[in-house]
């Protein structure tokens, strides 16, 4: 025993400090419940990727592991949270009103099935019995116990998982609660000639996969003059693994991009073309862009750019690299604009129907029609605003009788829209603090609370931050070191009020304060500029107003889809 550690100790040293690539070892590799292919034998970035033998199950906690030059797997196996295999679980089919779902069960797993009944005076529509099938959806369709009504529109019904308030079905009514519920697609696809690299670039890109708050399908392949499967994204709509070839010379890109329209004519077959839009597909490459056989890829490209788009891309314009950063990057920021005095502020859109912007953009007199809100989602750049409220306790004259000509506490705002914005890849909201959504991003599992989020993302005293300055139609970016405290404050600019102030934390972006007012005027020339020694922002702490978000964000009307606030 003490002899076998000891040779274990040199080896691991010979690798370090002699700099000698070791392969692998498939000790503590093994899972109960299933097995293990390799991709490049044991050498350095060979990748193992588990398979469980039962169809109901995925492998837990890792798919797949990555050979380093050390000859150390990444992840490492842990003693205390063996590889093994999990079973694979359906939403909770038990939110079905006025009728039974038998059986009634905390938990459900593939193979499990489930019959529905109406209450006496109501009929169901839909399924009436569903199966919980291997990719973690219910066979069938949404069973639903309705009755007539004289509703304009039918009773929507509650899928399995989500919830729902409202129970008035007329024109414009909005009764459905209900997360995101896309089906993602990603698909990892690495050029075997970058055989050296590929283990860390696809941990490095599966590490980040992970932190997204959704569950995707995967497809992982490597290619040359042929396609090699690691995991067929058709596995999870119940088509089996087909087994890894052998390495061929040349490289055929084409064949990789026909490989996979010819995958998405499949899932558009099987889910109709509306239920295709209910899909959404990430494409990551890691290769140099040559290819010696196949031609060009780039008619395919654009053949599976027409099919997801539905419509023909080859005339849209394309984008400046400033309009990219601007709207792509800072999918939340919008412009504020009140006509009446000319009035420019930036803000920050937190659900598709509210934009949290700063109260002192807005003057005794103004109206929802004297604001314009700019947002590009694709359904017009104009934005109509239904009504705008200011913080309760905001009142700039509050302290002029003790020699403060302005005051700017609690110096916040909420505009509401007309309509929700469209979301999509470069529109969507920024998290705010004290919600159950930020909780999810932040992964506090659990009963989280608003204390617990403001120590991950505030814990010193001064904290780097980053916000958003007018830059001509754009927006740029600045990083600050905020001091903190009810407000926060730091040198930079002075005139992008209502802005956000964010942080960025593993991958995820949450808005923790707002830009407020500045000490000195300094954005009189337009574009960006840069603070002097003596100019201070000042910035509210969202954290601090809290009860006036959830007052209106919280509010679970069925006119807006509300934000769900921690209770503590």
């Amino acid at each position: 025993m003490g002899i076998s550690v000891h040779w274990s100790w040199l080896a691991a040293l010979s690798c370090l400090l002699c700099e000698v690539q070791c392969d692998c070892t498939e000790t503590n590799m093994q899972m109960a419940g299933g097995d293990y292919t390799l991709t490049n034998k044991l050498q350095r970035g060979s990748m193992l990727v588990y398979h469980c033998h039962d169809e109901g199950d995925y492998p837990y906690p890792h798919l797949v592991r990555v050979c380093q030059p050390n000859g150390r797997w990444n992840p490492s196996p842990k003693r205390f949270s063996p590889q093994r295999c999990k079973r694979v679980e359906c939403p909770d089919p038990n939110v079905m009103e006025y009728g039974n779902v038998i059986p009634s069960q905390e938990r459900y797993f593939v193979g499990n099935e489930t019959t529905y009944e109406c209450y006496s005076g109501y009929t169901l529509r839909g399924s009436s019995t569903r199966q919980c099938l291997p990719n973690g959806k219910w066979s069938g369709s949404t069973p639903i116990c309705s009755r007539d009504s004289g509703d304009t529109c039918a009773d929507p019904g509650i899928p399995a998982g989500a919830s729902r308030t409202g129970n008035i079905f007329g024109i414009d009514d909005k009764p459905i609660r209900s997360k995101f519920n896309y089906e993602l697609q990603i698909i990892i696809v690495t050029d075997v000639s970058w055989h050296q690299s590929l283990g860390m670039l696809s941990m490095h890109t599966m590490g980040y996969i992970s932190s997204f708050s959704v569950t995707p399908n995967y497809e992982i392949v490597f290619f040359s003059s042929e396609v090699y499967e690691v995991v067929n994204i058709l596995d999870f709509l119940d088509v089996k693994l087909t087994e890894i070839k052998k390495k061929n010379t040349g490289t055929d890109l084409n064949i990789v991009f026909k490989t996979f329209l010819e995958r998405m004519a499949v899932i558009k077959r099987r889910a109709g073309d509306e239920g295709f839009k209910e899909h959404r597909h990430v494409l990551i490459f890691f290769t140099d862009g040559a290819y010696n056989m196949g031609g060009s890829p780039l008619p395919t490209v654009e053949r599976i750019k027409n099919m997801v788009y539905m419509n023909n891309t080859s005339d849209q314009q394309k984008e400046s690299r400033e309009e990219y950063l601007g709207e792509k990057m800072f999918p939340w920021a919008a412009f504020v604009l009140v006509q009446v005095t000319n009035h420019k502020c930036l803000g920050s859109l937190v659900t598709p129907r509210f934009i949290l912007t700063a109260a002192h953009c807005f003057k005794f007199g103004d109206t929802p029609e004297d604001v314009i809100v700019e947002l590009n989602d694709g359904a017009g750049r104009e934005k109509k605003v239904k009504t705008f409220t200011l913080h309760p306790k905001y009142n700039i004259s509050a302290k002029v009788d003790q020699g403060v000509k302005e005051f700017y506490d609690n110096d916040v705002a909420l505009i509401q829209l007309e309509e929700d914005v469209k979301i999509s890849t470069e529109v969507r909201p920024i998290c705010i603090p004290c919600t159950q959504e930020t909780s999810n991003a932040l992964k506090l599992v659990g009963d989280s609370t608003c204390k617990q989020q403001e120590q991950l993302l505030l814990k010193d005293q001064i904290e780097r931050l980053n916000f958003l300055t007018r830059k001509r139609d754009t927006v740029g970016l600045k990083d600050v070191h905020a001091k903190l405290g009810d407000n926060v404050s730091f040198t930079l600019l002075s005139c992008d009020s209502g802005g956000a102030v964010f942080k960025n934390y593993e991958l995820r972006t949450i808005q923790v304060a707002l830009v407020s007012w500045g000490s000195k005027e300094m954005c009189t020339g337009g574009g960006v500029v840069e603070s002097d020694r003596f100019s201070r922002d000042f910035h509210i702490n969202l954290f601090k107003v809290i009860p006036f978000l959830k007052s209106i964000l919280g509010n679970d009307l069925d006119e807006y889809a509300p934000l769900t606030f921690l209770k503590n």
